[in-house]
């Protein structure tokens, strides 16, 4: 009931860069919006309810570990910043899909995906007219003497990029409905895609904030 009336009655919150006539436009709209949902965020946080509104205000959604909130939230922010609003668009489908009142853990595994290639394959294979994240992997894994990594190995220096191969791989081979007609096509379960949401963050994050990057060479 809630979560239909929060469709009905409230709107998704603006961009941070809408114009002011868009805000004027809406005005009417955001004030309503802020009533209906301050009044039942604050029934919800004291009923000590499993349940929050959606970041979009359209519904409900399971109370996400706060933890794992700030962390998207930042990822997201990291995207907008690199000039990346599909990225944060992504992992805000990912977010809705994955803890909505009726999960589709198929969908935001997917949605997980393509926000890290909206930041991975303009960085690593740029120039590739059919860019995957598979790709993207490939290209990483087989030029990793190219790219380096912000966290330092034990010398000081700027480390490899093995753990990002290595959590891109894990990222791909978990997207068990992505092929049909094969023995390996299951159904994503929801405990897989939240890991896979998980990864997803901290991988959209580390792309956008420059933590992966072409290594520096000869002065250049």
């Amino acid at each position: 009931m809630a979560d239909d009336l929060l469709r009905a009655l409230c709107m998704e919150p603006l961009p941070p860069n809408a114009p002011l006539t868009t805000l004027a436009r809406k005005f009417a709209a955001m004030r309503r919006t802020k009533k209906i949902t301050s009044s039942l965020r604050r029934l919800l946080e004291e009923s000590r309810s499993v349940y929050e509104i959606a970041p979009d205000n359209r519904g409900l959604q399971r109370r996400i570990d706060l933890a794992l909130a700030r962390q998207t939230d930042q990822a997201e922010g990291f995207a907008m910043a690199a000039g990346r609003p599909a990225a944060r668009q992504h992992l805000a489908n990912a977010r809705v899909k994955l803890f909505t009142l009726r999960p589709e853990p198929g969908v935001a595994y997917a949605e997980a995906i393509r926000a890290v290639e909206a930041v991975a394959n303009p960085i690593l294979i740029s120039r590739h007219p059919f860019p995957t994240l598979s790709l993207a992997r490939d290209h990483l894994r087989d030029a990793a003497a190219t790219y380096e990594f912000a966290i330092p190995n034990k010398q000081g220096a700027p480390g490899d990029v093995a753990v990002v191969v290595e959590m891109l791989s894990t990222l791909c081979g978990g997207h068990s409905d992505r092929h049909a007609g094969g023995p390996s096509n299951l159904p994503v379960s929801q405990e897989s895609a939240e890991a896979a949401f998980g990864l997803a963050v901290t991988l959209v994050t580390w792309f956008s904030a420059g933590a992966v990057r072409r290594r520096v060479t000869g002065g250049k």
